[in-house]
């Protein structure tokens, strides 16, 4: 008995320390450096915001030819998510926004995001409609997919709100199905596997795109279906680019035309930012992805008109 004993907690300790070092093999995208303090590993989605931070300070650069400094604060509520503390499920009509960095308001304030500023045009003190910040920097469909999976049908949202693509497209070490397979690959099988073969699942030499076009697809369709099959409304977003000379014909991102696809499949309302982006007469990008906070408000005031349009929203004094 006292062998088994041994032999159990030398496998057990080799368990923890393996998935551990695995977790630093497979590093995350980020594209900042000093943003893994800010974020925290995790098993499902690969990354999420630490939770209950209050005015984290934060240095990062902009995606431009300069690499411009750019610095801001931000918080989060006790799940991690760039909001206020949660209210009760069922409490209030709830919009869940799900996406990455453009979702999430990198490079501006807590109160200059789109989710915060349409929280304020439809409702300021969220009596009767509740916005949720979910974006995460560096999301792709893949994370959001398991988001849904793992937490966000527990949050019970009545509507919500998708933005995917440009990490989608980003080259890493491994595609987000080989990473998932990686976190997944744990106790004395992983062990192993690693003794045997000497390597992970997915540990190929190079760079690989995160997820092919038709993963992509794949990812998008499932987020539909899964809202369709739990009876959420759903709106797609398709983040704009900014306007460049070089590009004349104003050729659109990979992405674009495939989430026009899936909302034609699925039949799932899609806004199209690039119209009211191209019509502003103020600056609505900080770099080549992510938004002032004009272009922020810009996106609030357009979503804010479609849902209202849509009547699906409760009325509010």
């Amino acid at each position: 008995m006292f062998t088994t004993l041994c032999i159990t907690g030398i496998f057990s300790l080799g368990s923890t320390l393996f998935f551990q070092w695995q977790r630093r093999a497979t590093p995350l995208v980020t594209g900042e450096e000093d943003l893994d303090n800010l974020i925290q590993t995790d098993v499902d989605l690969f990354w999420t915001l630490v939770p209950n931070l209050k005015n984290k300070q934060v240095t990062e650069t902009l995606a431009n030819l300069e690499n411009t400094p750019s610095s801001y604060t931000y918080s989060t509520n006790e799940m991690g998510f760039r909001s206020p503390p949660l209210h009760p499920p069922g409490s209030r009509f709830r919009i869940l926004a799900i996406g990455d960095s453009t979702t999430f308001g990198q490079h501006v304030a807590d109160n200059e995001t789109w989710p915060a500023q349409l929280q304020q045009i439809l409702d300021p003190r969220a009596e009767v409609i509740e916005v949720i910040n979910a974006g995460v920097i560096g999301a792709s469909s893949f994370q959001g997919l398991a988001f849904l999976y793992t937490r966000g049908l527990a949050l019970k949202p009545d509507l919500l709100i998708a933005t995917f693509g440009f990490n989608d497209w980003a080259a890493a070490r491994l595609s987000d199905r080989q990473r998932a397979a990686v976190y997944q690959c744990r106790g004395f099988s992983g062990m192993l596997g690693v003794f045997l073969y000497g390597r992970t699942p997915g540990g190929g030499e190079g760079l690989v795109q995160r997820a092919t076009p038709g993963e992509y697809l794949d990812h998008m369709l499932a987020i539909a279906q899964l809202c369709k099959n739990n009876g959420i409304q759903l709106l797609f977003i398709i983040w704009p680019k900014p306007y460049s000379e070089n590009d004349p014909e104003d050729a659109p991102l990979p992405y674009m035309n495939l989430l026009t696809e899936v909302c034609t499949l699925s039949s799932v309302n899609c806004i199209d930012l690039t119209s009211p982006f191209r019509g502003a007469k103020e600056p609505l990008f900080l770099d080549c992805v992510h938004a002032t906070p004009a272009g922020c408000r810009i996106v609030a005031e357009t979503l804010a008109v479609h849902l209202q349009e849509s009547r699906w929203l409760p009325i509010t004094k």
